[in-house]
């Protein structure tokens, strides 16, 4: 599971030909044109024109420069696996986190079968003259704090639709408030579907 989400294609954005101009617009190599406004469910965005790639950027994409190319939906660069999450590999790394949550609740509930016969203060015993088991504890117990609250953020962000990167930037403002609304927000149970159904756009 890891490897499926560190060294899948996170959706990255093919290079256009740098041959003086910028992808058929006419502009000239050295002055990249402005940003450009897009209309999606009657709300404005902005879209940039990437002066690496040389290509206007799809809404909800960015320039990652230790990849070098822009990511199609673009999550963020996760350095547990060393890679960038975007929108091809947003479902493994999900898969990931939930597996990382299984297999810890697993190790701590066998870890505590292992000790649950020694009743009374005989437990703190066992788990004194078995520091391996200690430890072991220790570890499940510390990767589930990490993923367990990581994995609630990432649904919280699925139900909404958002990417970290929208929210850790508050693109579109707290839910309910005068400012920007997400043009991307279907509603839960349809952002679900997205998620969980759709193909490559």
């Amino acid at each position: 599971m890891p490897q499926r989400t560190a060294f899948s294609d996170p959706g990255l954005i093919p290079k256009a030909s740098a041959d003086g101009t910028w992808q058929g617009c006419g502009f000239a190599k050295d002055c990249a044109p402005e940003p450009r406004r897009l209309c999606l469910n009657n709300v404005w965005i902005r879209q940039d024109f990437c002066t690496t790639c040389h290509a206007w950027r799809p809404p909800r994409s960015k320039h990652f420069g230790l990849s070098g190319f822009c990511v199609r939906r673009f999550d963020h660069f996760c350095r547990a696996l060393g890679t960038v999450v975007g929108q091809g590999n947003y479902r493994s790394f999900l898969a990931l986190l939930h597996c990382v949550i299984l297999l810890n609740t697993c190790a701590v509930l066998l870890l505590l079968l292992r000790v649950w016969p020694a009743r009374g203060s005989y437990w703190k015993t066992v788990l004194w003259d078995s520091p391996d088991l200690l430890l072991a504890l220790g570890y499940a117990l510390l990767w589930l704090l990490f993923a367990v609250p990581v994995a609630a953020l990432h649904w919280w962000l699925v139900f909404n639709n958002l990417t970290t990167n929208e929210y850790v930037r508050n693109y579109y403002g707290p839910r309910g408030s005068k400012g920007l609304q997400n043009p991307f927000d279907k509603g839960c149970v349809m952002n679900i579907h997205e998620l969980c159904c759709a193909v490559g756009e």
